[in-house]
Parts: C-alpha cells; sequence; structure tokens
C-alpha cells in the first residue's frame, strides 16, 4: 500500500500575505462603497416644488405656443 502525500506550494512571505490582505481590505472597502453610493445631498422641499411648477409652465406655455403656431 502506498502512501499519498499532498503536495503543497511553498508558502508565501509575510510581505506578500500583508500586500494580499491589504489589497483584499481596499477591494471590500471599494465595493461597499459602490453599493452604498455617496449620499443624497440634501434639498429643501419647497424650491424643489417651485422649481418644478416653473418648469411644468415652462412646457405648457411652450405647448400652448406651438399649437397656436399649427406646428
Amino acid at each position: 500500500m502506498t502512501s499519498f502525500r499532498p503536495v503543497f506550494p511553498p508558502r508565501r512571505s509575510r510581505a506578500a500575505r500583508t500586500a494580499i490582505g491589504i489589497a483584499v481590505l481596499l477591494g471590500v472597502a471599494a465595493l461597499a462603497w459602490l453599493w452604498n453610493g455617496p449620499p443624497y445631498p440634501a434639498a429643501d422641499p419647497d424650491r424643489v416644488a417651485v422649481r418644478l411648477k416653473a418648469e411644468a409652465g415652462q412646457a405648457y406655455d411652450a405647448g400652448t405656443h406651438a399649437r397656436a403656431a399649427g406646428t
């Protein structure tokens, strides 16, 4: 009966293990940042409502003028 003895790859140096560990940590941090994304800036709801009303008015006026011109 022959005994099977697994052959393992040579061990990496401490510097290589440290570099791999840092790369893994940076990769995890980058994935977490990409997943969560940067925070949205705070917006004042009243200012947004005024801006949307103005844009809606401009779109309505443009449509009214286009219909009056026959286009």
